[in-house]
This record gives C-alpha cells, structure tokens and sequence, in this order.
C-alpha cells in the first residue's frame, strides 16, 4: 500500500473516530458502527472501494448522522 493511501485511511479513521465522540452515528454501506468497532475492523470494509459521505442534520442543523456510501468497488 503506497503512502498517499496510508495516509488518506487513517485520516479517514480519525474521522470516523471523531464522529463517534461526539455522539455522532456512523453508517457505513448501511452498517452502523459505533466505538466498539475496532479501526481495523472499518478499515478492512473501507479498502474495498471508494466512498462518499452524505451528512443526515437535525432541526437545528446540527450533524447527527454520516453515512459512507460506495461509490466504487476498488477489487479487482
């Protein structure tokens, strides 16, 4: 795995973390997880494609849920 990849999964699992402390709801293909998930765990289900988050907001517009969508199947 190249560096630019490395890279852009742990900032994406820091992400998800920071979701997640902040008692924010993680969807990812549908799935939720939540603190108990382990990061490796996300990351073996994010490296089998490309996603795009979609932010679900309160009446107050307030981020209270992400969703992960893929977008593209990166398996060859």
């Amino acid at each position: 795995m190249n560096k630019r990849v490395m890279y852009y999964r742990e900032a994406l699992l820091r992400e998800i973390r920071e979701f997640l402390e902040r008692g924010i709801e993680v969807m990812i293909d549908g799935e939720d997880y939540d603190e108990l998930e382990s990061p490796s765990e996300i990351s073996v289900v994010l490296e089998n494609g490309s996603y795009m988050k979609n932010y679900t907001g309160d009446d107050n517009g307030r981020i209270i849920a992400v969703e992960f969508n893929k977008v593209r199947d990166t398996r060859k």
